[in-house]
């Protein structure tokens, strides 16, 4: 029975962090592609809005593995 709640609890994980990306992703797409109409620019596609959401989300997690983080100053604090 543990086994089965473990891949429960893993699912429901793997769907909020999936929900998330893709809540994201929209919030993005819709305000470049507004943005963009205001000053007539090129307008995005949803791919370009979830590589860029996936990019940001990549970043934040490989600074905060990182073992260091910088504060708003720019020096460095080991966390």
């Amino acid at each position: 029975m543990k086994g089965l709640k473990m891949h429960h609890d893993r699912f429901r994980k793997t769907f909020i962090a999936a929900t998330f990306l893709v809540l994201a992703s929209l919030v993005v797409q819709w305000s470049f592609n507004t943005l963009s109409e205001l000053f007539n620019g090129p307008i995005a596609q949803f791919k370009h809005a979830i590589a860029a959401v996936g990019l940001c989300l990549v970043v934040k997690w490989t600074r905060k593995h990182h073992g260091h983080s910088h504060d708003c100053r720019g020096d460095v604090r080991g966390d």
